[in-house]
């Protein structure tokens, strides 16, 4: 629990520079997709393929910047996305094969990583509203699935999480995400507000149940150990990922009243 503890510690303190300098974004982003293109590697593979983890990291680094600009593209793939995600939690069976399982995932971690800047680049309070959303419903699962959890939510692919823990973190998630977009981010659309920050964490559930069957199908725990007690890199942002281009999505639809 101590080292789970220092660790997110750690990981909030190199978090933090991410909002004050765009070169550091730069360093984060590039890394996150090297890291990201190997254990994806490692995931399907006991050896190392240098030209699949090159095309691999080329790919995350490149995918999503056509995708944000049109808004039809940008449907079209929230669409692909939605069902490919609930074609796994159903059937729990992904039907790629390796090689194609890597580079559509690839595809949707560099979608992200894109939308991640180019969230940034409109404004750090962006950014600082997914993560509280994001980060507050899985503390606000966490700590209602301990205590009251009893209803297992789809046990065949993630036995710890419950229906309470999920309850809980769209509550307490949304809940933060009203009051930062309201006081901070001073958005006066209520009603599409509150649509957002209570979409959102259930959109994250999502991604988390997504990758906890792509580990769970190949047999692993986490993605990697780069982060003790907390697994890899892809383990930290599973949930990030969904979110983030949930609200890519939803902002390119001219809702908020925020441009894009």
């Amino acid at each position: 629990m101590k080292e789970r503890a220092l660790t997110a510690f750690l990981i909030i303190l190199g978090v933090i520079p991410l909002f004050f300098s765009l070169e550091y974004l730069y360093l984060i982003i590039i890394l996150a997709a090297f890291i990201i293109s190997l254990e994806l590697n490692d995931l399907v593979s006991d050896e190392k393929y240098p030209l699949i983890i090159g095309l691999n990291f080329a790919m995350i680094i490149s995918v999503g910047l056509d995708f944000i600009a049109s808004r039809d593209k940008l449907i079209v793939f929230g669409i692909f996305l939605l069902v490919f995600v609930l074609f796994d939690l159903i059937y729990n069976d992904i039907g790629f094969n390796n090689l194609s399982l890597i580079y559509t995932v690839s595809m949707l971690v560099g979608f992200a990583l894109n939308a991640f800047v180019s969230l940034y680049n409109i404004s750090g309070l962006l950014i600082w509203y997914i993560l509280i959303v994001n980060y507050g419903s899985d503390t606000g699962a966490y700590l209602i699935g301990s205590r009251f959890g009893k209803t297992k939510l789809i046990p065949h692919i993630s036995p710890n999480k419950t229906v309470e823990g999920a309850i809980g973190g769209i509550v307490l998630g949304g809940i933060l995400g009203v009051i930062f977009g309201y006081f901070v981010l001073k958005i006066r659309e209520l009603p599409l507000l509150i649509i957002v920050s209570f979409a959102m964490p259930i959109v994250g559930q999502l991604g988390d149940l997504f990758f906890s069957s792509l580990k769970r199908s190949y047999k692993r725990k986490d993605f990697g150990s780069i982060f003790p007690g907390h697994g890899g890199v892809l383990d930290r942002i599973d949930s990030l990922v969904f979110s983030l281009v949930f609200v890519v999505i939803f902002l390119r639809l001219g809702y908020m009243g925020i441009g894009f």
